[in-house]
């Protein structure tokens, strides 16, 4: 259930583009949430998780299927290929969270101008980075705290070196790693990516019932379970430093719930 693909096939199907994505997993019995969305914008390749453990040979492998079906069916025709990475780790995709934090900063959104620690769940770490970026390039007084749910410290340091990296070759702005307003931690409860423990959408129910804000257990409840620790004591040992106010990104997930219905029946 993944936000960024249906949200590049639909900006693809606007302006007259053939869209490819490339879902982990099986098809779902029913198709629902963002596997609708995903099918009625673009063509699915369903990809089994042996073949997507290696993103980069699965994605030039389908690249060249797909200039080569293409190519057999115009010939003469020159067809280009653009490769958006899992996570929408492309460089250029720091632009549209430096414009996030942009809005974020005006005054009538978040109020003052005043020290923020920002939480955001991380899948590969492109919106963290990408937003702490944006914080170093305007100045702000606040403090982006990542939320790992795929991998450990060294990982997310290396998918930061990266995005910098592949923003830089893209003549975008960028400040040393080092640099970065930001820090990794581990959500409350780690487990392998993917995995919902006992609880966890009994946990999203009720969060929902009583603030009417709708998580999944995947990925926003690990961002809502580290803000609400630090909420309850600004100093939380998961962070470094004060802040006077705790934001967090709901970074969305929530039609993934759609999925975990025909995973979990009993649980809905």
């Amino acid at each position: 259930q993944s936000a960024h693909t249906v949200a590049v096939a639909v900006a693809c199907a606007e302006r007259g583009l053939t869209s490819h994505l490339l879902l982990r997993g099986e098809p779902l019995k029913v198709p629902t949430g963002y596997n609708l969305l995903a099918g009625m914008f673009s063509n699915v390749t369903y990809v089994s998780r042996d073949a997507y453990a290696d993103r980069d040979a699965m994605l030039a492998q389908h690249s060249e299927r797909v200039v080569s079906e293409a190519e057999a069916s115009a010939p003469g025709q020159a067809c280009a290929v653009e490769v958006v990475r899992e996570g929408a780790s492309n460089g250029e995709a720091v632009l549209g969270l430096i414009r996030l934090v942009e809005y974020l900063a005006r005054e009538e959104v978040l109020g003052p101008r005043v020290t923020r620690k920002v939480v955001i769940d991380s899948g590969t770490g492109t919106t963290a980075t990408g937003f702490a970026l944006g914080v170093a390039l305007l100045g702000l007084p606040w403090h982006v705290v990542g939320v790992m749910l795929a991998g450990d410290e060294s990982d997310y340091n290396r998918y930061q070196n990266q995005l910098l990296q592949s923003a830089k070759e893209a003549s975008i702005p960028t400040v040393a790693s080092e640099d970065l307003p930001l820090e990794w931690v581990p959500r409350l409860h780690p487990r392998r990516f993917g995995k919902v423990l006992p609880g966890e959408i009994d946990a999203c129910r009720q969060i929902a019932q009583s603030t009417g804000v709708l998580l999944d257990p995947i990925y926003t409840l690990a961002g809502w379970e580290v803000a609400s620790e630090m909420a309850t004591d600004l100093g939380s040992v998961h962070t470094s430093g004060k802040a006077s106010s705790i934001v967090l990104v709901h970074t969305g997930g929530t039609m993934g719930l759609f999925g975990l219905g025909q995973r979990f029946p009993k649980e809905f």
